[in-house]
Formats: structure tokens, sequence, C-alpha cells
């Protein structure tokens, strides 16, 4: 039996899935850190974390003050 993620990790492979899928082109915005912890009822340290996994693999970028974007 394979432990569960941890819930960061969880959030980084749903997004990671809607990249990959189309469903969050290239340019487009991703959600916020608040809008994420809502969204997987987590923190926004939590969700903050999830991106930044993201980020560290290439597929967003983030603009200091404004948003994250899709690679």
């Amino acid at each position: 039996m394979t432990a569960p993620l941890p819930p960061y990790l969880a959030i980084a492979a749903a997004l990671r899935t809607e990249i990959e899928s189309g469903a969050l082109a290239k340019g487009d915005r991703l959600p916020s850190a608040n809008e994420l912890a809502n969204r997987f009822e987590t923190t926004n340290a939590t969700a903050y974390k999830a991106v930044k996994v993201l980020q560290a693999e290439g597929l967003v970028v983030s603009v200091r003050g404004w948003a994250t974007f899709v690679a």
C-alpha cells in the first residue's frame, strides 16, 4: 500500500494534470494561493508550496507582484 501524497504534492499534481491536459494553457494565469487554498481546503502556505514545485519543474513562471502563469 502506498502512502497518500503530502497535500502540496497533491495540489501540484492536480495543477500539472490541468496544464498537461490543456485545461490551463500557456500564458493562462494560475489561481492565487488564496484561491487554491480555498479550492483544495488547505492553507495559503501549502498552496504556495505547490506552486513552487511547478516553478521548479518549469511548468509555471511567477511575475513578482503580479501573478503566476503557465510557461
